[in-house]
């Protein structure tokens, strides 16, 4: 929360056993003295099985309005993404929207396409083309962004 870690799991299954590879949804639920709750969900790929290692991609917010600025981090087994790397961001139907450098392992959209002008409502895929600097193994991981007005 607030880009502090509130929580972690090893990819492991309730017997200890790693899960298999794919998508995630991570939900963290807080219960408060007075009776109310706080719900807090994200999806996470998992890949235990790779040989890829860490990669550590986080957007933030991931649900925005215009005038918003989301901020991407990005690191390979704990080295920061360096300037191999950049952010993608593609419309539901392929189309790139914008390209973001990544500078000391950060990167932030500011909700609009590579002509300057705003980004339409709707859902978008930021998709992290990394390079890791210590293997220089080409790695990606996709997050979705919600623009709604």
């Amino acid at each position: 929360m607030n880009g502090q870690v509130i929580a972690t799991w090893d990819a492991e299954d309730q017997n200890g056993k790693l899960v298999t590879d794919g998508v995630y949804q991570i939900v963290v639920t807080e219960q408060f003295p007075d009776g109310s709750s706080i719900v807090l969900a994200q999806n996470a790929s998992v890949a235990p099985y790779s040989n890829q290692g860490v990669i550590d991609f986080t957007a933030m917010p991931n649900m925005v309005h215009p005038g918003d600025v989301v901020k991407f981090s990005a690191s390979f087994s704990g080295i920061v993404a360096d300037g191999q790397s950049k952010i993608k961001i593609y419309d539901l139907a392929g189309e790139l929207v914008n390209s973001l450098p990544l500078l000391n392992g950060t990167a932030a959209w500011d909700i609009s396409n590579s002509g300057r002008q705003a980004a339409a409502s709707g859902i978008y895929l930021a998709v992290l083309d990394g390079v890791n600097p210590v293997s220089g193994q080409h790695l990606t991981k996709t997050l979705k962004i919600l623009v709604t007005r």
